[in-house]
């Protein structure tokens, strides 16, 4: 690699910027890894059709700086500058994260085109389906001069709503059984047991701080009631939380006093394996009460948003270190006053930069590198969704679907869909069967999403129009089928986390009380339970079995799954451990793997790209031609 081509001085650093788009040049450029920052910029640029030359004009010896990029670019394998802006098929694939040489291939290029055309063609078919049948709640989703509008009610589709007692259509919920606490989190661990604490300050009696499930055998590990010695120091109730590459949860705030939105600065680390905790009190900039975390491909915990009093907001975002750092980067370029209560949506997109799908209508980037910044991407349709939810279930693929657009009116049942290979515009789907707020939406082995749970009232928590039906979600039609009927209402500070075995539990509810049926235990203090649903999978045959697989994996691996089940494989995925809590669970990730049959099990290989699989644990299906899946095995990806 030539050094002196990627060594050009700058007399100062220049900023430059449009409508779309910004980004800066600093004093020296060090290596291939800036110049790919630079190249992402560029496929921006050129995917949207910017002139660049009035911004060449602004920017001194630009054309150096280029020549030496394209150099370090072609000499690394990836794709230049200049390919880039000749292109913007290349551009498209530039922004989705795929620079690998072999995206030059023209028949690979070609395909991968054909492959985006098919699926936004079937989007807008879809779309022009949709609005061919007016309903006046659901206008926002059609061009007003198209005269199109959505209908949410004939929509539904009849033939999809499934007979209420058959589980090998609508799947079977389990009777619910007690729980020592009030689950409003929830996180599944690399040993497969369940983590789960609460709200101590208004549960009733003096439940544990926090309760470890082990749903093979049913026990509850419980720790000493919150103030206890034993317990924790901080209140991690309203936490932001997601799993490190460690397998370690890392919990961001909480709550520090009794009023409401007074936020916690402290960040508490649980271990699984130990069943232990380490506390790091006061080490973030302010407080942060509902902050969300996520850890990036780059193995950091981003933490962002959450409240410091009833009155002010935490704007800076920080950044947890990798390697056992117990350092935070500060993010100081990247002030932003996010919603807070609920909790803000964010995943790590293609590109590596953390992309926020909601509540908020207006859709948008957080760029980690350096000092970091906030990117406009797109609106959503519909306008906000408070108390909704979102799921990444491809890759690059995001769903957001109910919520409110006012805070505290009525729920929709509407849902859309962005698909950022592609480009940044929300499409809308069709809608789910109910109407919902404070549901719950999980990814399962098979790549359908369950949603469970919920209200279909207005106002904060009214629990008279609970939701008891599941539903599923089929990306493939993007479809609703109506599931089995659970027992409880489970609405706000409800959670729901996929098992190892391919079942959902779902637990809590309630803290604060509800308003709504009298015969409602949400009305008067909380669900001290949870129900287990078994999807109608289990339900349709044998299940294909791993009997050895590796513990440990590394990007791009192909590795052997023991199985006696190869030659009825249809499909392998795995997905990474969940981390839920205020209906947005931010730890689940889905990825399809490849994979052929060989003598004895089956030869899989990993994904290449730490963006679309972040470093972590995941949990390894296999699903045979009646898509049945196995039980999982825990492997972690670094």
């Amino acid at each position: 690699m030539n050094n002196l081509s990627i060594h050009f001085l700058f007399t100062a650093t220049t900023i430059l910027s449009s409508g779309f788009f910004a980004f800066s040049l600093p004093a020296k450029a060090h290596s291939v890894d800036y110049c790919i920052d630079i190249l992402q910029e560029e496929a921006q640029i050129a995917a949207n059709g910017t002139s660049k030359r009035q911004l060449k004009q602004k920017l001194r010896d630009y054309k150096e700086f280029e020549r030496g990029c394209n150099q370090e670019l072609q000499e690394a394998g990836l794709i230049t500058l200049k390919q880039v802006r000749q292109d913007k098929v290349i551009a498209n694939l530039v922004l989705s994260g795929q620079m690998a040489q072999d995206d030059l291939n023209p028949i690979k290029k070609k395909q991968k085109q054909e492959d985006l055309e098919q699926r936004e063609a079937k989007l807008l078919q879809l779309r022009s389906e949709i609005c061919a049948n007016p309903a006046p709640e659901d206008e926002y989703a059609c061009p007003k001069g198209e005269q199109e509008q959505l209908s949410s009610q004939s929509l539904a589709p009849q033939a999809l709503v499934a007979q209420a007692t058959d589980p090998v259509v609508v799947g079977q919920w389990q009777a619910p059984f007690n729980w020592p606490l009030v689950a409003v989190h929830m996180a599944v661990g690399p040993n497969g047991k369940v983590l789960a604490w609460t709200r101590p300050k208004l549960s009733v009696g003096s439940p544990p701080q926090y309760t470890v499930w082990d749903p093979n055998s049913n026990q509850f590990t419980n720790s000493p009631p919150f103030g206890q010695f034993g317990s924790l120091a901080s209140d991690i109730f309203c936490a932001g939380q997601d799993f490190a590459p460690s397998g370690r949860l890392l919990l961001a705030g909480g709550h520090s006093t009794t009023t409401a939105g007074d936020g916690s600065p402290d960040i508490n680390v649980y271990n699984f394996n130990t069943n232990s905790w380490n506390s790091y009190p006061n080490i973030m900039n302010s407080g942060r009460w509902y902050p969300t975390v996520t850890y990036n491909g780059n193995k950091e915990g981003v933490i962002v948003g959450g409240s410091i009093t009833n009155s002010a907001l935490n704007k800076i975002p920080q950044v947890w270190g990798t390697g056992g750092s117990t350092s935070l980067r500060t993010l100081s370029s990247a002030s932003f006053a996010l919603p807070v209560y609920p909790y803000v949506w964010n995943f790590v997109a293609p590109s590596g930069r953390l992309f926020n799908s909601g509540p908020t209508q207006a859709t948008r980037a957080l760029d980690t590198t350096g000092t970091g910044k906030w990117i406009s991407i797109s609106n959503s349709k519909f306008g906000n969704r408070y108390y909704g939810t979102s799921v990444m279930y491809d890759d690059g693929k995001v769903l957001i679907l109910g919520g409110s657009n006012d805070k505290y009116g009525p729920p929709t049942k509407t849902a859309e869909v962005v698909e950022l290979f592609k480009s940044n515009n929300w499409i809308p789907v069709y809608p789910m069967q109910f109407a919902r707020r404070h549901h719950n939406a999980t990814l399962l082995p098979d790549g359908k999403v369950l949603v469970t749970g919920g209200t279909s009232s207005g106002s904060f928590n009214n629990t008279s129009g609970s939701v008891f039906a599941a539903e599923m979600w089929d990306p493939q039609t993007m479809q609703w089928t109506t599931m089995a009927s659970m027992q409880e209402r489970r609405t706000y500070h409800s959670t729901a986390v996929l098992l190892p075995d391919g079942r959902v539990v779902l637990a809590g509810g309630g803290l604060p009380a509800g308003n709504g049926a009298k015969d409602d235990p949400l009305t008067t203090q909380g669900n001290y339970n949870a129900e287990v649903y078994l999807p109608p999978y289990l339900f349709k045959g044998t299940r294909p079995t791993i009997t050895s697989a590796p513990t440990t994996l590394s990007y791009g691996q192909t590795f052997t799954v023991q199985t006696p089940d190869a030659e009825s494989i249809s499909k392998v995925t795995w997905i990474k451990l969940s981390s839920t809590t205020h209906q947005f669970n931010a730890g689940q990730r889905f990825n399809r793997l490849s994979f052929a049959p060989v003598a004895g099990g089956l030869k899989v290989t990993t994904p290449t790209s730490i963006n679309l699989c972040p470093p972590g644990y995941y949990m390894l299906f296999i699903l045979n031609g009646s898509g049945v899946p196995s039980v999982a095995k825990i492997i972690q990806i670094s």
